[in-house]
């Protein structure tokens, strides 16, 4: 089989297996997840069911349905979204303690009160919430202060002062100005890939509804992402911005700084790679400063939750072992663990750097398999930074 008759079986096949995905998909949202419980919804989902007909319409008849398949995916979303728009409005159901404190967060913030300043307890009782994804400490009690930073809530203030109740309508807007950015980035014949990337693993359309702001910052690196170029001073500046945006959201994408910033010393200098480091920083500390002028330490005790506080250990990672049960290890232990995985890959980073440039924006999670806390999201998210990484190579812009 030549070349071409391989690109061809390729594409083909592709659309047989996104309409698979889009069948199933279906399926959760009317039957597992029950999220089309309104006209709107049986309409999003019925779409979808349409489109993907089209799409192995377009496998096995030669037809180019491409119009028709850009105008259903767009109905489906935008029929999914007021759907979503008009289940319980008034009273939303929020998936974790990290959302229902960001409605909070925003709460205080336009009454004139600082979230970090403020325990976050009321929050439980003020939002109906499953209380299974409460984040508990090894003391028997609840988290209590505002864990992120600031940006994981000032993102929402302009639409809860506008009179929305559900935050996840916002996250949700995030994750298809994500699908849209990197559907538009694939080359035309290839753009069902990131349908599939986003898709085959229902959990990131979900967290992305009822999460805890993964599709907020994965946007923001995605951008930073596309920015970065090493030969201009104007692209490196976009790009740090936007990985200090990313960082303002929450604390994962911190550890992607420190290997941007070994990639252009190497290739760059120590004055680029400085001033990439210093914009990203301002850039993370510009939604941030104003609660860190107001109240310093709470600030700080709040971001730092994660490493300061005893949280119980849960996750994915190495830790699944002590959380299930099987072997016993300190805190102490993964907390050394992490740091040495940071240091051994940062060096082997540093001295493979030809070979693993593009390592630098997925590095979180190699290095958070080791952390006393490694929840799923943490490992999830990259996997459209992966993809996006790739196809950045492909193209030649790395």
């Amino acid at each position: 089989m030549d070349e071409g008759a391989l690109k061809v079986l390729f594409t083909k096949s592709l659309r047989v297996v996104v309409a698979l995905l889009l069948m199933r998909t279906v399926y959760d949202l009317t039957l597992t997840l029950n999220l089309a419980a309104n006209l709107p919804g049986a309409l999003a989902a019925l779409t979808l069911l349409a489109l993907s007909l089209a799409l192995l319409a377009e496998a096995l008849g030669g037809l180019d349905l491409t119009k028709l398949t850009r105008l259903l995916a767009a109905a489906a979303v935008a029929l999914f979204m007021f759907s979503v728009a008009l289940s319980s409005p008034g009273s939303p159901r929020y998936g974790s303690d990290a959302m229902v404190f960001s409605r909070y967060a925003v709460d205080l913030l336009l009454s004139g009160e600082n979230p970090y300043a403020h325990s976050m307890k009321p929050a439980l009782t003020l939002y109906p919430i499953d209380y299974t994804w409460v984040t508990q400490t090894l003391e028997g009690g609840l988290v209590a202060s505002y864990s992120y930073p600031a940006l994981s809530f000032l993102i929402y203030a302009p639409a809860v002062a506008l009179g929305a109740t559900d935050l996840g309508f916002v996250m949700l807007g995030f994750f298809v100005l994500t699908a849209v950015l990197l559907v538009l980035e694939t080359p035309r014949e290839y753009r069902l890939l990131p349908v599939l990337i986003l898709l085959l693993d229902l959990s990131i359309p979900a967290l992305s509804y009822a999460g805890t702001h993964d599709s907020v910052w994965l946007l923001f690196l995605l951008l930073s992402m596309k920015f970065f170029n090493p030969s201009s001073a104007r692209g490196l500046g976009l790009s740090a911005v936007m990985l200090g945006l990313s960082m303002a959201v929450k604390q994962t994408p911190w550890l992607v700084l420190p290997f941007i910033a070994l990639w252009l010393l190497k290739e760059a200098g120590w004055r680029r790679a400085a001033g990439y480091v210093a914009l990203a920083s301002a850039s993370f500390l510009a939604p941030n400063i104003p609660f860190i002028l107001w109240s310093p330490l709470d600030w700080a005790e709040g971001v730092l939750t994660p490493l300061a506080q005893p949280l119980i250990p849960v996750g994915v990672g190495l830790v699944s072992l002590v959380y299930g049960g099987y072997v016993y290890l300190p805190r102490f232990f993964f907390a050394a663990a992490t740091a040495a995985a940071a240091v051994a890959m940062l060096a082997l980073y540093w001295l493979n750097l030809d070979r693993l440039k593009l390592l630098a924006w997925v590095a979180p999670p190699f290095i958070l398999f080791f952390a006393w806390r490694s929840l799923y999201s943490y490992f999830v998210f990259f996997i459209p930074v992966a993809y996006y990484a790739v196809l950045l190579r492909v193209k030649g812009r790395v």
